[in-house]
């Protein structure tokens, strides 16, 4: 079995050749199982007509979905544990905040849940909330990356920022059914 992972970087030419190495065969027994993992590029390039036999060939295809609001909160917790955590690092209100900015995407929540846990550590927080994962945002969003470009970043101005912040807790609560003025600090 091989497994290529980010298999939409892969070039025509290379994915041809995949192809040819899967006609490798021994008294009718396949000798090689192909799993391709990639993002939703990888599905245009095997529509491509040059590639139309490797496409025949796929018997099994899947497309991960976004996680839900739940799904997400229970990887974020999964992920920890796998790590060694017993506790409950990410408070109900960074989960939705989590959830909120990632849309449930699980390379964007590993990556934002990753970096909240640097600045945790940098401000000497043994607990996540929502503000650090505001932080984050603020942090990524700096650099002039538009990711988070259709959801409600706040601002460094205190007067804006409190205005922000309800239309951050209201689409939150929206979102996720988690009230973060719970959490407001």
């Amino acid at each position: 079995m091989l497994i290529v992972e980010e298999a939409q970087n892969m070039d025509i030419q290379t994915l041809e050749e995949l192809r040819l190495l899967s006609n490798i065969n021994i008294n009718y027994e396949i000798m090689l199982q192909l799993i391709l993992v990639g993002q939703p590029e990888l599905v245009d390039k095997l529509n491509k007509p040059e590639l139309v036999q490797f496409s025949q060939r796929i018997s099994i295809e899947y497309h991960l979905t976004p996680l839900d609001f739940k799904e997400t909160e229970q990887y974020i917790h999964h992920r920890l544990k796998v790590a060694g955590s017993n506790e409950i690092i990410f408070q109900p209100s960074a989960c939705a905040a989590l959830y909120y900015y990632s849309g449930g995407i699980p390379r964007l929540i590993n990556n934002l849940a990753d970096l909240a846990l640097v600045f945790a550590f940098a401000s000497e927080k043994k607990k996540i909330d929502w503000n650090i994962i505001v932080d984050v945002i603020s942090e990524r969003t700096t650099g002039g990356i538009k990711r988070f470009e259709d959801k409600i970043c706040l601002s460094s101005n205190v007067s804006e920022r409190t205005e922000e912040t309800e239309k951050l807790r209201l689409a939150i609560l929206e979102e996720t059914g988690v009230d973060i003025s719970k959490a407001l600090s």
